[in-house]
């Protein structure tokens, strides 16, 4: 992460430098002088996203990404200055190497390992690596499984042993490995359900396939096991598939002796304060929506659901396991992981969330996890949030407010702008999976808001907008806090439209307000941007992971409120 940043930080200084140059070169000293280079960056971020987003992505690779955009962005710049083209030359020569940089530490991080193969689709980059005769599939840069690994592939019989039948109907949501299906279709016919139609070449070819995201499948049938292979969730995508709606959505499908399958990190020896913490929240949420619950506390935990009761009868599953001959799952590991968990629910009291799509709990959790990875820095801070009560962060916030200064006001604006903005991709992600494809058309909007509220604020200057970009961010908050069904693209878009509009209508406001036009407006620029970056921060690294979003919304709310108040009588 740490590289990207290093990588990037300077080209987008320069971009910086662009914006400063175009303040200077615009003609009028007026409104039109600092107003018409901010919108038209903001509709070059508007084009440009939605460009990106529905053809880049779709049709060209990786690297050629980066040359395309470095070629048009050349050709534009020659076509309109022919001479003063020295920043966009100095943005080329820096990150025209960029792809070879991200190739080479890539081929780092896989020193030894022979590229297979790589599909890039419209949701996900999937990369195939292979090893010691060991294949490893990367989705989106995060190791996904590994193929063919006996012990664990043998471990998927282990639920299946609860049942005396060879003739299983089976649905697996998400995609498990190569190997471990070959081991499910020995328990009976295997239907897969996912997004991707490209992964199918990996698999076998007597494979059922549903290709559609799993909240929206039309699923006639009914199953004795219903399996989630959607990964570890810890990315909003994943979460979902562990939340109350996703298990009470598959309970439709299951057979009135049916049971879900879900696997996440446990322990058969030892429970760390994460694990538990993780596994407990699991087994809330599948308690919450069936009546009984039994978990094989292996490395990766099988926690197993079902309105039936789960008998575990040692002597049917031996029966069964002898029927099977594998080399692995015996009489003796069955007997061992059926005693341990007895330890499982033991450490398994406590007080535990129920994690749903709005508040994934089990999500946050992961991003806890991850920030403890990093350096004690990161780990103090989230353990001094902890502790502090989350109306204690408001007053932090609006005590400033005071001095009502116009500055101060606009790094507010591009904090909550920024908020916002992640909230809305946060939830949209959240309630629709797949974020990759459409990331830049939203964001853009975002921007194309911007440009709006530049133009509006050209055409109706008044001292008093910035009273009307608190109500307009305080109405987008309570909205967000509502119970929704869901967030499309249009919503998550006008949603990103409106916020836009108000840093935009807050850019031209308080550039006008200070009385130095042009002067200023770098000033204003820069406060607003500072803004943004600290409300990134703070709201993706502190305010959701430790809050959740419902708190940070009220939160959010309160700022709005206070910075209303400050303007009423400006």
């Amino acid at each position: 992460m740490i590289i990207f940043y290093l990588i990037f930080s300077p080209l987008f200084f320069i971009i910086g430098c662009i914006f400063g140059r175009g303040l200077m070169e615009w003609k009028e000293d007026d409104l039109k002088g600092y107003i018409r280079p901010y919108i038209l960056e903001a509709l070059g971020d508007l084009f440009g996203g939605i460009f990106f987003s529905l053809i880049i992505i779709r049709f060209l690779n990786f690297q050629l990404r980066y040359y395309f955009v470095y070629i048009t962005i050349f050709l534009i710049f020659i076509l309109k200055e022919k001479k003063k083209i020295y920043l966009i030359i100095l943005i080329l020569l820096y990150s025209f190497p960029i792809p070879f940089i991200i190739k080479k530490s890539l081929q780092r991080d896989f020193a030894g390992y022979k590229f297979n193969n790589l599909i890039d689709t419209r949701y996900n980059r999937f990369i195939v690596r292979e090893k010691e005769n060991i294949k490893s599939v990367y989705i989106d840069g995060k190791l996904s499984f590994s193929y063919p690994v006996g012990f664990y592939d043998e471990m998927q019989h282990l639920p299946f042993l609860l049942k005396d039948s060879f003739e299983n109907e089976i649905l697996s949501i998400g995609i498990p490995s190569p190997s471990e299906c070959l081991e499910l279709l020995k328990e009976g016919k295997l239907t897969i359900i996912e997004q991707n139609k490209e992964i199918k070449i990996l698999y076998p070819d007597n494979i059922n396939w549903i290709f559609t995201d799993p909240f929206k499948a039309k699923i006639e049938d009914k199953y004795d096991f219903i399996i989630v292979n959607a990964g570890l969730p810890d990315n909003i995508t994943s979460s979902r598939f562990f939340s109350v709606e996703f298990l009470k959505r598959m309970k439709i499908y299951l057979k009135d002796d049916g049971f879900i399958i879900l696997k996440i990190p446990s322990s058969d020896v030892y429970i760390d304060t994460f694990t538990k913490d993780l596994d407990g929240t699991l087994l809330e949420t599948g308690n919450s929506v069936f009546k009984y619950s039994f978990v094989f506390p292996l490395e990766s935990g099988i926690f197993i659901f079902s309105d039936k009761e789960i008998k575990i009868d040692e002597k049917i599953m031996i029966e069964k396991l002898e029927k099977l001959k594998l080399n692995y799952l015996n009489e003796g590991f069955l007997r061992y992981i059926i005693e341990r968990s007895q330890f499982f629910y033991e450490r398994m009291k406590g007080n535990f969330k129920v994690s749903t799509i709005k508040e994934p709990y089990i999500f946050y959790l992961f991003l806890k996890y991850n920030s403890f990875k990093f350096k004690d820095f990161l780990l103090n801070i989230l353990k001094i949030f902890d502790k502090i009560p989350y109306y204690l962060i408001i007053f932090f916030f609006i005590l400033p407010f005071i001095k009502r200064n116009v500055l101060y006001n606009v790094s507010i604006v591009g904090f909550l702008g920024i908020t916002s903005e992640i909230i809305v991709l946060f939830l949209f992600q959240s309630y629709n999976g797949t974020l990759y494809q459409y990331v830049g058309a939203i964001i853009g909007f975002f921007m194309f808001g911007v440009g709006m509220g530049g133009a509006f604020f050209e055409k109706f200057p008044r001292r008093y907008y910035l009273i009307l970009v608190y109500i307009f961010f305080f109405f987008i908050f309570v909205y967000l806090l509502l119970p929704l069904r869901s967030i499309n693209l249009f919503s998550a878009s006008l949603l990103n439209l409106f916020a836009g509009f108000s840093v935009g209508l807050t850019y031209g406001c308080s550039t006008f307000i200070t009385g130095e036009g042009k002067k200023e407006a770098a000033k204003v620029y820069f406060y607003d941007l500072i803004g943004a970056s600290i409300g990134s921060f703070f709201t993706s690294i502190i305010l959701i992971p430790v809050y959740g979003v419902k708190k940070t919304l009220v939160i959010l709310i309160a700022i709005s409120i206070a910075g209303f108040i400050s303007r009423i009588n400006r």
